[in-house]
């Protein structure tokens, strides 16, 4: 379905889409299949998606909540909000901050206009940001690490103690109330060390803030 003129609203589609506006914002949902939504002039929505989505827009923002499959999600023009992703996630932004909650599979999370914070990751994340502060919550049982890169802020972690990663942060003070064994010289902008057994590489870095290593709050 292509508009060059106005809204596109879609729901209870029993196979997959491909919806494309110039000129408006596109809202999906209840849709059996695998999703592709493109548009110049608006925002996009998208709600309880079987199948994979590719969801691009440059001029608005990007809001998920249930998809099954892998998610595609690029803006120039504002924020990306998802929720309850089972598949991986890639999330790009040149304008807004990014904000994700239970994803299933690996992330990879891009923003230079804003913050990303990250609760409930099932898989490896990377996140890079010129622009804001990163906060990502790992899963309990996920010991599978990531790459956390911020120039303009702090970066907050979240681990289960129980599992075993290699712990490798750099660019400023670190802080940790978890039981990590430090490996190497320590120095005031560079701290490595072994969570549990060890394992997978968590690297984190910063220009210009600081680097707080926690444990997983109860029930999380």
């Amino acid at each position: 379905m292509d508009t060059s003129g106005g809204r596109i609203t879609v729901s209870g589609i029993r196979s997959g889409a491909d919806l494309e506006t110039s000129g408006g914002s596109i809202k999906v949902w209840d849709v059996a299949g695998g999703l592709r939504a493109e548009t110049s002039g608006g925002s996009i929505e998208v709600r309880n998606l079987a199948g994979d989505l590719s969801a691009t827009t440059s001029g608005g923002s990007i809001r998920l909540h249930d998809v099954r499959g892998a998610s595609r999600m690029e803006t120039s023009g504002g924020g990306v909000t998802g929720s309850a992703l089972a598949g991986p996630v890639h999330a790009a932004t040149s304008g807004g901050p990014i904000s994700l909650e239970h994803v299933g599979a690996d992330i990879q999370a891009k923003t230079s206009g804003g913050s990303i914070r990250i609760a409930g990751a099932g898989g490896r994340v990377e996140a890079e940001t010129s622009g804001g502060s990163i906060d990502v919550s790992f899963g309990r049982g996920n010991a599978r690490g990531g790459a956390l890169e911020t120039s303009g802020g702090g970066i907050r972690v979240s681990l289960d103690p129980a599992v075993g990663l290699a712990i490798d942060a750099s660019g400023g003070r670190v802080t940790t109330s978890l039981p990590i064994r430090v490996a190497g010289e320590i120095s005031r902008r560079r701290f490595q060390g072994t969570l549990g057994n060890g394992g997978e590489t968590l690297r984190m870095q910063v220009s210009g803030g600081s680097i707080r290593i926690e444990p997983l709050k109860a029930g999380s």
